[in-house]
């Protein structure tokens, strides 16, 4: 039944954000024309010029607007689908809370993926391509990228690992945090879903950034006493290892809460 769900809820949202995920990169490509031409003009007509960097600068809003687009809209559907007229209809489905509550997190880390790799070639095209062909960085590249092997950045080392799971379960608690500030401020709040739902929000992450902070901070000073490679990589670990944890924290305990909160409402429904 989750399958069944997770593709339902993929389909249903297919069609109002593809366009937008297939429209960025070419954007960016029509961004990193604008750049060629300037480039080709040499500024020798300054109103064209200014003309043309605010139709770069445009396209470079247009494709940042996407990733919210996409958010707006996958969250638009969680709240619409259990707390609009149409919950009364998604609750009685033969699943469970906990089935549909999964269906929804999957969907909503699919496109945001998704929406990662359209945003990520749109602004290569609008940024990386002009810079390339502007600069010589073959030197730069590869020194910058033995320090950060020395330092056990890169995917071979064990912060690279650390940062790639790290990543992947920021998309999952982003989607979990958005999902269960909605379904607090909806069933707690319920005269002013909306409203309930950004107030928690703010407040969640407000609690989250707050410990993380606390605890950047920590790194910081030892950072700043650090004097060799191995102890900046072994703080950039914990760091790592904490960030992952709080990921965790997040995760789970915006899923219970979620799913807790939902089965209260049916019971008093």
């Amino acid at each position: 039944m989750l399958k069944k769900l997770y593709l339902y809820d993929l389909r249903a949202l297919w069609r109002i954000l593809t366009p937008f995920l297939a429209l960025a990169p070419v954007v960016g490509l029509i961004a990193f024309g604008i750049m060629e031409l300037i480039t080709v003009l040499e500024m020798r007509n300054l109103a064209l010029n200014g003309t043309l960097l605010l139709l770069y600068f445009l396209c470079v809003v247009a494709i940042m607007l996407v990733s919210v687009a996409v958010m707006f809209f996958v969250v638009q559907r969680y709240y619409k689908n259990f707390f609009t007229d149409e919950g009364y209809l998604t609750l009685v489905l033969p699943a469970t809370i906990e089935a549909q509550v999964t269906a929804k997190i999957l969907s909503g880390v699919t496109w945001s993926l998704l929406s990662t790799v359209s945003l990520s070639v749109s602004l290569f095209f609008a940024l990386g391509l002009p810079i390339l062909r502007s600069l010589e960085i073959d030197f730069w590249v590869q020194s910058f990228s033995s320090v950060l092997e020395e330092m056990g950045l890169m995917f071979g080392g064990v912060n690279g690992v650390l940062s790639v799971i790290s990543s992947l379960l920021s998309v999952f608690s982003q989607i979990v945090l958005l999902y269960t500030a909605i379904t607090l401020g909806s069933l707690i709040i319920r005269k002013h879903k909306i409203f309930g739902s950004v107030l928690f929000y703010f407040v969640i992450n407000a609690l989250i950034s707050a410990a993380s902070g606390l605890f950047s901070f920590v790194c910081g000073l030892f950072l700043a006493g650090a004097e060799t490679v191995e102890q900046i990589a072994m703080a950039n670990t914990i760091t790592h290892l904490t960030t992952i944890l709080v990921n965790l924290a997040v995760l789970f305990g915006g899923y219970f809460c979620s799913c807790g909160m939902m089965k209260k409402r049916i019971n008093l429904e």
